[in-house]
Order: structure tokens, then sequence, then C-alpha cells
């Protein structure tokens, strides 16, 4: 269910009509990546898609989905059950796993990599551990970004922060942080997602320092979307990206994340408007055009780039998962 800006903030026909343009490229092309030859096709929503989708497979879009986060939770459940924790960090990460694997953790960065597997035919329990990796990774930008923001509360639980002092909150995030590294040693190209993972975690860092500093400075809308690639494109990359690790497409896979990402961000803006400060927050910074204008070209070029590497029922799948929570619809 699309969401709708008021009229005090955008004209009927504002960005849910421009969103159109682009996001009917989507509707109109088939699993495999050629074009339906249905020109009306062409120009429907993402919602219009959705609300067409037949029951029957929605149905087993939604058992696909939970069986993945099945998955992706039984690994990482067990990360507080590893008996070669030190007892002296054993309270800080019970409680971490509270927050950890709550449920209303969406999991949507780490259902992706598995989603990709099964469309391409790539190893889905590889692809699974991926994801396990990634989602840790957002945990720990998380715990980091709760002691920054003064935050006492998330998915419903108490912060780390707000249960313990925020050094210990920072140090538990740390020992996460090379929990991520130890399981990337374990996969076959090890070196290789390591140095995927490194300049994803180094760009998501630089996103959140021109998020906190430069864009108070500099509020360009360059400057707004490189933030939002940094910050938040960062972690869609290797979502994208690591299913492809040894392919020719790797390139191609990563940025059609950092553009998944730039547009999740917008969305993520819409959502949180009333809570983010005005350099923060693109809905704040510029006219309803500019954001139109940004939408549109941003996911024409993402389904255009998942067009071609087969990746359309990926994408297709994720922004209806993601529809639940407020994401892709009309706003």
């Amino acid at each position: 269910m699309g969401l709708c800006l008021g009229a005090a903030h955008l004209p009927s026909h504002g960005l849910a009509l421009r969103f159109r343009t682009a996001c009917g490229f989507f509707s109109g092309v088939v699993m495999d990546g050629r074009r339906n030859s249905n020109s009306n096709a062409y120009n429907e929503t993402l919602a219009d898609l959705a609300e067409t989708m037949d029951d029957d497979m929605r149905h087993v879009n939604a058992r696909r989905i939970e069986d993945i986060k099945f998955k992706i939770n039984a690994r990482l459940s067990k990360f507080s059950t590893d008996p070669n924790y030190h007892y002296s960090v054993g309270e800080f990460i019970q409680e971490a796993n509270a927050l950890l694997m709550s449920s209303d953790a969406k999991r949507a960065r780490g259902i992706i990599p598995a989603l990709i597997a099964e469309t391409r035919d790539f190893n889905v329990d590889t692809c699974v551990l991926y994801g396990v990796v990634i989602e840790l990774l957002h945990f720990v930008s998380l715990v980091h970004d709760d002691v920054l923001d003064q935050h006492t509360t998330r998915r419903g639980l108490s912060t780390l922060n707000s249960v313990f002092s925020n050094s210990e909150a920072v140090l538990t995030g740390d020992y996460l942080m090379y929990e991520v590294i130890n399981h990337c040693l374990s996969f076959e190209y090890g070196p290789k997602v390591i140095e995927l993972v490194v300049n994803a975690a180094k760009d998501m860092v630089t996103g959140v320092v021109m998020e906190q500093s430069a864009l108070s400075v500099d509020g360009s809308l360059g400057n707004y979307l490189e933030m939002a690639r940094r910050k938040t494109g960062s972690l869609f990359a290797l979502s994208f990206g690591l299913p492809f690790v040894t392919d020719g497409k790797l390139a191609a896979a990563l940025e059609c994340g950092n553009l998944f990402g730039i547009v999740f961000q917008i969305y993520d803006d819409y959502l949180d408007q009333k809570d983010d400060k005005p350099s923060e927050n693109i809905f704040k910074m510029f006219e309803h055009d500019e954001i139109t204008e940004v939408l549109t070209d941003h996911t024409d070029r993402l389904f255009k780039l998942g067009s071609s590497i087969e990746i359309n029922s990926t994408l297709i799948h994720i922004t209806d998962y993601l529809r639940e929570y407020g994401y892709f619809g009309n706003i």
C-alpha cells in the first residue's frame, strides 16, 4: 500500500505521477530482461504492478522471502551462543543479540543476495551467508548510529548505549565488526569479499560523516546524492554485488546496489521527515520538482541496469516486499 503525501507538500500529480515514468520501465519487463510488447504496461507504477500480481505469485514470493529470513536469522542467532566469547563481553553480546534478532528487522539487505542466487542459479547457501555478513555489518552501523544520535530505543527495544555506556556500546559494535571480517574468511573468495566489505564500510562511515557535518555546510543536491550513495548505497551494493563476486558483471551489480540505495534513502527520508534535521532530509532541502527528477532518473537507471544483469525478478520481489514498510509506493 503506497503512502500519499498531503496536498500541502506536493500537488496530486507530483512525485507519484512522475515516479510512474521511471517505474513503468520495470513493469514492462519480463523476468529474463526482455521488454514486454504492451506499451501500456510501460507506464504502470510499481504500485500498480504489485496490486496486479497474481495471488499465487505473491504467496510464493512471501514464502521465499520468509524462508530466506529464517535461514539468515538462524545463522545470526548463533553469535550469541558462541563458546569462544570471553566472559567479559558476554553481557554486551547477549544484549546486542536481543536487538539483532528483533522481529521488526526487515533483513532487506540480507535477503537480496539469496533472491539473486535463485534467479541466476548461483549457490544459494553461499549467498545466504553473504546476507548474514551484510546484516551483521548493518547492525554494527546501527549500534554506532544510536551512540551518535543518542537514541534510546530501536525496534521497540532499548539501545545498547541506553543500557550500557557509550564507550561500551561502541566497543560492542567494534567486536561485532571483527566478527564480520572473521566470517568473510570462510568464503572461497575470502580476500575479494573482505575487500568489498571493507570498501563498503569505509564508504558507509564517510556517508555518515557527510550527513553529520558536510551537508550543513554544502547542502547541494550533488553532495546529498554522494552522501546517500555512500551511507545507504554502500551496503546495498554489497547485497547486489557479492553474488557476482566472481562474475564479469560485478561492477554493474555494485552500481545497481548503489542506485537502489539512493532510491531507498529517498523513501527513508520521506518516512523520517518529522524527525530528521533540515540539513539531513531531501524533502526539507529541495523542492518537489528536483526530488522528482532525481527519483525518476535513478529508478530508470536502476531498472535498466537490473535488466542488463538479469535480476528483474529480484527487483520485483524485494520492492514488493518493502512496500509493506512504506517503501516503493506512491509518495
